[in-house]
C-alpha cells in the first residue's frame, strides 16, 4: 500500500499546477441537493499548461446528476463523475466553475472531499457553506462550520478554513420536522 501511495506521489510532484482553493455551496431541499464549486488552479511554469482533473460525484447518497453545468473547462462524463480539461496560462491562475444537481435516497447527503488528499499539499483556503430548510432537525454536519444563520425558512452553516486537508469528506444528515434549538450545538460536537 505505501508503494501506490509513493507512486502517486511523484506522479503528482511532477504536475506542473497546483490545486490552490475551493469555494463550495450546498443547498439541499427534501429531494435534492445543488452543489455549486469554484476551484482555483496555480500555473507552476512560466509555460502554458494543459491541465486534467477528475471530478467524482458521491453516489452512496445521491443519484448521478440530472444536470451538470461546467464553466471555464470542457469535460467528459465518466460513470462515476466528469474529467475536465483546461488550459493555465504561464504562471496564471484558473478558476473552474462546476453545478450539478443530485437527486437524494435519503436524509443524507456528501460532497467528496478526500480527493483533495491526492494532491499532497493542502487547499490555501477553503470555504463551504451548507443551506437546508430551517424545519430540519437533528443536523449534522461533519466538519465544523460555525456560522449559523436562519432567513426566509432556509438554516445555512458555513465555514472558512485555511492550509485544509480534509480527512473526511463533507456529510450532511438531518431529520424532518420542527426546528431543533440544539442543531447549531449539535454540529459543533
Amino acid at each position: 500500500m505505501s508503494s501506490i501511495w509513493a507512486l502517486l506521489f511523484l506522479a503528482l510532484s511532477s504536475v506542473p499546477y497546483s490545486f490552490e482553493s475551493e469555494k463550495v455551496t450546498m443547498t439541499l431541499d427534501s429531494t435534492s441537493v445543488v452543489v455549486e464549486g469554484e476551484y482555483t488552479f496555480r500555473n507552476l511554469t512560466d509555460e502554458r499548461v494543459e491541465a486534467y482533473l477528475y471530478y467524482p460525484f458521491p453516489l452512496d447518497s445521491a443519484d448521478y446528476p440530472d444536470e451538470i453545468i461546467v464553466e471555464e473547462a470542457d469535460f467528459n462524463f465518466t460513470p462515476r463523475g466528469i474529467k475536465l480539461n483546461f488550459t493555465i496560462e504561464p504562471e496564471g491562475r484558473k478558476t473552474i466553475r462546476v453545478r450539478y444537481v443530485q437527486k437524494l435516497k435519503s436524509a443524507y447527503a456528501r460532497y467528496i472531499l478526500r480527493s483533495t488528499r491526492s494532491w499532497v499539499q493542502p487547499l490555501k483556503e477553503a470555504y463551504f457553506k451548507v443551506s437546508m430548510p430551517s424545519v430540519w432537525k437533528k443536523i449534522h454536519i461533519s466538519i465544523p462550520l460555525d456560522e449559523v444563520e436562519i432567513n426566509d425558512g432556509e438554516r445555512t452553516f458555513s465555514g472558512t478554513f485555511s492550509d485544509f486537508m480534509p480527512e473526511s469528506d463533507l456529510i450532511v444528515r438531518w431529520s424532518y420536522g420542527e426546528i431543533d434549538e440544539s442543531a447549531e450545538d449539535q454540529n459543533r460536537q
